[in-house]
């Protein structure tokens, strides 16, 4: 009885066509890539990390990867007790056409390094999540938080439950609020949403901690954990020469300093040396188009 049940079923089911996911209505083909077949019409193709001093930008050339650091975090807008920051390794980058980055670059700096957005996205650089601090996805996550750190231990069973609600938060932020950064004298608030962020958020290995203990969390202590992280290569995001877009510096003056120190760079070819260079873009020759 089974048997035939199950065979009239199948019979009545169109088998589907090879080197496809069956999903009812839909057919899925299995290389279905979205990296590889769309381009961005509203976002950047790019992905562009942007920094305060050309010194930064001739570290991440000179060793042709972005090395992450420990950033504070606010939670005061998901409510939770004692739960106020947090500082993990991340590095950011944001989804913004050149023609609209200007307020970004006022705000993060005007020195870029621009990494094509599909070698991001195949190297686990994510999109964060903007949490809506009315929604009900935010209240969901702060409950879980706060059951989390203030009620008994979640059963065996569940056991990567918080894993999964430490990632989510790892990669989610208010809408707008306000950020502090160690350079800055106090928060800014800013409307979150327009930074377009993504991160990459490095595996970090059992001797160091992915989550600054709260006694640590301080500038002095974000530093001396930062500093692990450019011993340990495994948790820096490394990149190729054709992998860059574009270099972006402020004017004329500091092109010519990067340009002197991509030439001296040791155990690059001439010829990496040259389109290193020919990526450069100055800031102020697009400046007035900017919005």
């Amino acid at each position: 009885m089974n048997s035939d049940k199950k065979s009239r079923d199948s019979s009545q089911q169109a088998a589907p066509t090879k080197g496809t996911i069956s999903t009812g209505p839909v057919e899925i083909p299995e290389d279905n890539n979205v990296s590889e077949q769309l381009e961005s019409v509203t976002s950047a193709n790019i992905l562009c990390n942007y920094m305060t001093k050309i010194e930064y930008m001739k570290e991440v050339i000179r060793n042709m990867a972005f090395i992450p650091r420990y950033v504070e975090e606010n939670l005061e807008y998901l409510n939770v007790q004692d739960l106020h920051t947090i500082a993990f390794p991340m590095t950011c980058f944001c989804d913004i056409p050149l023609t609209k980055v200007k307020n970004h670059m006022g705000v993060y700096g005007e020195y870029g390094v621009a990494i094509k957005k599909k070698v991001c996205i195949e190297r686990d650089v994510q999109p964060i999540l903007y949490l809506n601090n009315s929604s009900r996805l935010k209240n969901d996550l702060s409950e879980a938080l706060s059951k989390l750190l203030h009620e008994d231990p979640i059963s065996p069973k569940w056991r990567m439950l918080p894993d999964t609600i430490l990632s989510v938060l790892l990669y989610s932020k208010p809408i707008m609020g306000y950020m502090s950064r160690d350079e800055w004298d106090k928060p800014h608030r800013l409307l979150f949403k327009d930074e377009c962020e993504w991160r990459y958020i490095p595996s970090v290995s059992e001797s160091m901690s992915l989550i600054i203990p709260q006694d640590d969390n301080t500038k002095k202590g974000r530093k001396y954990y930062s500093k692990a992280l450019e011993r340990d290569k495994s948790t820096w995001f490394p990149f190729q020469v054709d992998e860059i877009e574009y270099i972006i510096v402020p004017n004329e003056v500091l092109a010519i300093e990067m340009i002197s120190a991509i030439k001296a760079m040791r155990g690059k070819t001439l010829a990496d040396k040259h389109k290193l260079i020919s990526k450069i873009e100055i800031a102020d020759k697009f400046r007035s188009n900017l919005i």
